[in-house]
């Protein structure tokens, strides 16, 4: 980590920091953003991809998924919340409670980032 608090990235090993460039690719209300970067200076390895989805007014889905050079076939993270609620057990015995977990989709409308790309005067 350097002075500034920002953390030196090296991905090749060959002691050189790696910089990671980031370009939005839009096809109608989807944004794809390709994180990647130059292991030479004529290769470029992609690293991952951000899929954003304008879904409504006020709504997006939101989902990064690992290049599957780098990471396992289908490596994908969606934010979700999860909602916890208790049931009675229903096996007759003794009321022990149950924990079932719901896991619910994000909207990411409401982050910032994502809502600023999808504003008028937002430029590729």
């Amino acid at each position: 980590m350097t002075k500034n608090n920002v953390n030196n990235l090296g991905l090749n090993d060959d002691g050189e920091i790696d910089y990671i460039s980031v370009d939005d690719i839009k096809n109608g209300n989807t944004h794809i953003i390709v994180l990647s970067t130059y292991l030479l200076e004529t290769e470029k390895q992609d690293i991952a991809t951000i899929s954003i989805e304008k879904t409504g007014e006020e709504q997006a889905f939101l989902q990064i998924e690992g290049d599957s050079n780098l990471y396992a076939k289908n490596t994908i993270i969606e934010p979700i919340e999860e909602k916890k609620t208790l049931k009675d057990a229903k096996d007759g015995g003794p009321t022990t409670p149950i924990i079932e977990v719901q896991s619910l989709i994000v909207n990411a409308w409401f982050w910032p980032c994502v809502s600023y790309i999808y504003a008028p005067h937002y430029v590729i």
